[in-house]
């Protein structure tokens, strides 16, 4: 039987993962415009190899890690770990522009969480929480909202994964004109990709973050300076 606290969680859970929770994603094409524009992206089978040998890669050793991390830390209430923990996301992106991209995105995650979730428990958590954030790291405010929002770590590493790649493929559909029912299976399978590595990406060593995608990382660079461009990343 679904408790009344299961049900809240779940309910938290599908509306911060909802398309419709306006995190700005339609915004940004997190890269993927780049690589069209230097054609390493021109089909759906391109947007596929893609999205197996980067962007699932970079979730497995970037964002799913720290997020996992930022909700331990949130549970301990250790802001200063808080903090290091969104330098770092920053640090692993290096290219301005996916740093800029993730930072607009945790910053509406964050004022969302503030002006749709928060009660009176959350008054001193949250405020330490947006202190401790210069960089208001996407990956890193998911990780705390989990904490504040009683949300199991798999369930919200999953849901944060799914969210970026449906983010990743919609710029795709627009981009590449492929069709929604192509989107849908390329979605299905990125899931699915994502799925077996959750728990080793989860336990993830310090020294074992990072993803070297230099195609990628040279496309972001070059997107940032180009002069048409339909997304903001």
């Amino acid at each position: 039987m679904l408790t009344e606290s299961l049900c809240s969680r779940l309910g938290a859970l599908l509306q911060t993962s909802d398309s419709a929770y306006p995190l700005g994603t339609f915004s940004h094409s997190f890269g993927l415009e780049g690589l069209r524009q230097m054609g390493e992206v021109e089909s759906t089978a391109d947007l596929k190899a893609q999205l197996h040998r980067t962007f699932v890669p970079m979730l497995l050793h970037v964002d799913l890690p720290l997020l996992a991390r930022a909700r331990e830390a949130t549970e301990k209430r250790d802001w200063s770990a808080l903090q290091k923990l969104d330098r770092l996301s920053a640090a692993l992106r290096w290219s301005s522009e996916q740093r800029k991209a993730a930072g607009r995105m945790g910053a509406r995650r964050l004022k969302l969480l503030e002006s749709v979730h928060r009660f009176p428990a959350f008054e001193e958590p949250f405020a330490s929480i947006a202190a401790s954030l210069s960089y208001t790291q996407a990956c890193v405010v998911a990780g705390a909202e989990s904490s504040l929002l009683a949300i199991p770590t798999e369930a919200s590493a999953v849901a944060f994964a799914y969210q970026t790649l449906a983010g990743i493929i919609l710029a795709g559909v627009r981009l590449l004109r492929i069709s929604p029912i192509q989107g849908q299976r390329l979605l299905r399978e990125s899931v699915e990709a994502i799925v077996p590595g959750i728990d080793r990406g989860l336990g993830l060593r310090d020294e074992e973050l990072g993803w070297f995608a230099p195609s990628f990382d040279i496309a972001a660079a070059r997107h940032a300076r180009a002069e048409e461009r339909q997304f903001l990343s």
